[in-house]
């Protein structure tokens, strides 16, 4: 409470106001007594003092100046506030003026990449301190924000701000959006401090944002229909908004054939009927809850369902229809062809249905493996193996879902992974691939201590910084911000410091183009791709390519893991492991005609080189 406030008060509370009798209201006399003691301590030009004396007779009962009620009080200092900023009537100094700094920051949802949608809001933090000699009176943040397309953005253009005494600050926030953002509109926001009497913040403090180059709304669906068991199939999807603008409450409906029968016991499922249901993201996980609110540009939201075919179905194609709708009455909807129902029913063999699925079957003798190991819940392993690529540009790989069905089979038999604790993905796309690495990461990280598996074969490809990157089979050489950082794959299971993770890569990494006989061409692989309790056994040492071992149907690299992994039993060392595949992958590149060279490479943490001959790829 500043001094003139005081003083005004002590003035009006004196012995000689509270003298007066209980009296209800104001006389002649009370009213002269009131104006004599303004008179006699209000300092400053008489139109200032006859606002505070008009304004305490007018609002301020005279039974509660006498006795003191705290809203009497309350309401004299907001009077006297008041007529200071009507009538700049300050206690100012020349030699004692205030100095005024402003801070600030804004924060956007990260979620929407630096753009401004219709309905989104800004926070703006700010921070103004007097580092002056003077008492900074009624300062306030001015706000400005300017629009190159006049888009409506609701904001308050004056923030006030508390008296501030020198070397005094104060805090806040506030939040501006958008109505009607106009699109490619850029939005430049200007704020600064300033006080009742002059003193200005030497900053003007600045930010831009801009808004979508258009308002369109589509949305994309994949879906990977998977083999029958016991009659249920099951239709893990993945529907993504190819859009320019947010989805706001999306309604994310499905439509089988008539005559088909949903799976009714998963909770994410809301059934309408036989055939018709609508899907509840949250429910299938917790994180989805955002895209309930809002499903921004390039989000995926990710889910599955179950269906069954009866007896008497007889229509020749399994059909699907996605619906989406959002708050503001858009809708937008496409038809899937899941598969031929009539060419299903021929197979003898139950092969998968999935575009992306491979047949297994054994070509050679590691392909075949008895079961030795006794599971361990503690154990977990990721499985990608990508060999059918969608784009035209990247070439498929040899063998590499058979590497991989072959490698989930050593897992359960010879590693001891139980089945339930394995993510197998076949022709991976970027969503299928990192929903696999986070499902397991998730699990691993609430283990004491775990052990994971990963393994991959496919495709690799240099990032801009030349990092090696692993290849999604839905990705084209122009999207490669889109594949994954093998060196973010062994840090999210880095996240548990108790993980010991061993890794196997049968893939290089392309500098030029995929080279068409060989799994790819190769970058230099800067140290370190692993650390802590981790290992990583790599196809390819550096400036090499991986072959394919044609009699096993295999990558090289892979059958001989397998033949290591069989013959040992999966009680092997990493250094003996390491020694035999150098070994035997030299022995048989360079026996063959018209195979590059290749010899693999372990990568390990410095920390853990002396305990290789002791570390068993089973511990």
């Amino acid at each position: 409470m500043q001094k003139l406030t005081k003083v005004l008060i002590f003035s009006l509370f004196s012995v000689g106001l509270f003298a007066q009798n209980g009296a209800r209201g104001y006389n002649t006399e009370r009213l002269q007594l009131v104006k004599n003691q303004l008179d006699a301590n209000c300092v400053g030009d008489p139109d200032y003092c006859d606002c505070i004396y008009d304004n305490v007779v007018s609002r301020i009962a005279f039974k509660d100046l006498r006795s003191q009620k705290p809203e009497a009080i309350n309401e004299l200092v907001a009077i006297t506030k008041s007529c200071q900023e009507q009538y700049s009537n300050y206690n100012y100094d020349p030699n004692k003026t205030a100095d005024l700094v402003l801070e600030s920051s804004v924060e956007m949802t990260s979620r929407a990449n630096n753009t401004l949608y219709d309905y989104d809001s800004v926070k703006v933090s700010y921070q103004i301190q007097n580092i002056g000699l003077g008492t900074s009176y009624a300062p306030g943040l001015y706000v400005k924000v300017e629009s190159s397309k006049g888009s409506n953005i609701y904001y308050k253009r004056k923030i006030s701000v508390e008296d501030l005494d020198v070397n005094e600050r104060f805090s806040g926030e506030f939040y501006l959006w958008g109505d009607d953002v106009e699109p490619g509109d850029t939005l430049n926001l200007n704020l600064q401090a300033k006080d009742a009497l002059g003193a200005i913040s030497k900053n003007i403090e600045s930010y831009s944002f801009f808004s979508g180059l258009k308002k369109d709304k589509r949305f994309s669906f994949y879906d990977d229909v998977s083999n029958p068991s016991k009659g249920i199939f099951k239709v893990p999807f993945e529907i993504m908004n190819t859009g320019s603008t947010p989805l706001r409450n999306p309604l994310i409906e499905f439509k089988l054939n008539d005559g088909l029968l949903v799976n009714r016991q998963q909770s994410w499922v809301k059934a309408k009927s036989n055939n018709r249901f609508s899907y509840i993201p949250s429910k299938y996980d917790a994180e989805y809850k955002k895209f309930e609110w809002v499903l921004y540009p390039g989000e995926i939201v990710r889910g599955e369902f179950l269906f069954s075919i009866p007896d008497a179905f007889d229509q020749e194609q399994i059909t699907l229809e996605v619906s989406m709708s959002d708050d503001e009455n858009w809708t937008d909807s496409k038809t899937k062809n899941l598969f031929d129902y009539k060419v299903f029913k021929q197979r003898v063999n139950s092969q998968s249905i999935a575009s992306n699925a491979s047949i297994y079957s054994a070509h050679s003798e590691v392909d075949e493996v008895k079961q030795i190991a006794v599971p361990d819940n503690s154990k977990y392993a990721v499985i990608i193996g990508n060999q059918h690529y969608q784009s035209d540009d990247i070439y498929d790989v040899k063998f590499a879902n058979h590497d991989a069905q072959v490698f989930e089979k050593y897992c359960v038999n010879v590693l001891g992974v139980p089945s339930e604790n394995i993510q197998l993905v076949l022709d991976g796309s970027i969503g299928q691939m990192n929903e696999a690495l986070r499902k397991i990461s998730n699990v691993v990280e609430q283990v004491k201590t775990p052990q994971v598996y990963f393994y991959y074969a496919g495709h690799g490809w240099p990032s801009e910084d030349q990092e090696p990157l692993l290849i999604p089979t839905d990705i084209s050489v122009n999207q490669l911000e889109n594949a994954i950082k093998l060196d973010e794959v062994t840090k999210l299971f880095r996240r548990n410091s108790n993980t010991k993770m061993i890794a196997f890569v049968d893939a290089c990494y392309a500098s030029e183009s995929f080279a068409k006989k060989t799994r790819s061409v190769v970058i230099e692989i800067n140290e370190p791709l692993v650390s802590g309790e981790q290992i990583l056994f790599s196809a390819v040492s550096q400036n090499q390519e991986a072959n394919s071992h044609e009699e096993s149907h295999h990558g090289v690299f892979t059958y001989y893991l397998l033949e290591a992994l069989k013959d040992k039993g999966g009680k092997i060392t990493v250094e003996d492991l390491d020694q035999r595949l150098r070994e035997n992958v030299t022995k048989y590149v360079n026996s063959k005609s018209g195979l590059k060279n290749q010899v693999p490479y372990l990568h390990i943490p410095l920390e853990m080189e002396q305990n290789i001959s002791k570390w068993r790829i089973i511990d």
